[in-house]
């Protein structure tokens, strides 16, 4: 990404009083921002930072979904945040409430997820996922 642009992402409340999964960018160092993605569905403010790969795409990572069912999701752009869309979602009928932890760019260009999920029965667990970027 060049360096006048930046992005930025995290939850909001908006007039409703719900909490909305913002993400802004400013295209002239801060000086204005532009909302570029809002996730409406129900959703917590467990947003992570946003990383790049070799190719130039951005990644952010949060949850959407309502507790007791909230699913740890990856969003992806592909022109400097304009745009954004899902890309993949930890989704299962075993864990009940999850959180996406992190994200990461390792030195092999691969992206890595943390998220820790609850099952029924209680139980924590913590996945690591490994994706080789787009």
């Amino acid at each position: 990404m060049d360096r006048t642009t930046l992005v930025a992402t995290g939850g909001a409340i908006d007039a409703s009083g719900a909490n909305r999964w913002t993400t802004r960018r400013s295209t002239d160092r801060r000086q204005t921002w532009e909302t570029v993605d809002l996730i409406t569905e129900a959703v917590t403010s467990a947003q992570t930072e946003v990383v790049e790969d070799a190719l130039g795409h951005l990644f952010v990572g949060g949850v959407i979904g309502a507790s007791p069912t909230r699913y740890p999701t990856l969003r992806r752009s592909t022109d400097r945040g304009k745009t954004w869309s899902t890309v993949d979602q930890l989704t299962s009928d075993t864990f009940g409430t999850s959180t996406m932890r992190g994200i990461a760019m390792g030195p092999d260009n691969a992206l890595y997820t943390v998220s820790q999920t609850v099952e029924a029965g209680g139980r924590n667990h913590t996945i690591v996922r490994k994706r080789d970027c787009w």
